[in-house]
């Protein structure tokens, strides 16, 4: 044990100051991590209330727009039975498709149709019966009882159409 070696505790020191990690900063003041919670704290507060503020929006839409469809069609559509009447008048006046369910509308602005000269004659209340498999439309009157106009369908053409389908 003649040769124990004696160890010492050797430090070396830079001679470089520390790499610091930088301090995120607002306005050149440096955030504590108390005020970066307090921070994140009114982030998060302003999120909710601008979630709640437009769900609230969009609820409110939701509700006016139902209330404004039950005002214009109180009975929410027609029933199949209306339906069938209405296409029991009309077959007594011309000869209807077979093997087919028309689409059934209602003119609600003739002013806007004036322009097309299927809706040169129409009036609000019209109806109008679209078949599209026989590509034909027919434009009804029911208080006169009358066909006011007969047209072949152009389905490629929908712009300007403004009638209410029930």
């Amino acid at each position: 044990m003649a040769n124990k070696i004696k160890k010492s505790k050797i430090q070396f020191k830079s001679l470089e100051p520390p790499i610091e990690s930088p301090q995120p900063t607002i306005g050149g003041r440096v955030l504590s991590r108390k005020n970066k919670s307090k921070l994140i704290t009114i982030i998060l507060a302003v999120l909710a209330v601008a979630g709640l503020a437009a769900g609230y929006y969009f609820y409110d839409r939701a509700e006016n727009l139902s209330a404004e469809l039950a005002e214009v069609n109180p009975e929410g559509g027609r029933s199949e039975d209306d339906v069938a009447g209405l296409l029991s008048d009309i077959g007594k006046l011309i000869v209807l498709p077979e093997n087919e369910q028309p689409t059934v509308a209602t003119v609600s602005d003739p002013d806007r149709l004036r322009d097309q000269e299927f809706f040169k004659n129409a009036k609000q209340g019209d109806k109008v019966l679209i078949y599209t498999n026989a590509r034909k439309a027919i434009l009804y009157d029911p208080i006169a009882n009358k066909i006011i106009e007969v047209a072949p369908l152009n389905l490629g053409d929908t712009a300007g159409a403004t009638i209410e389908s029930e």
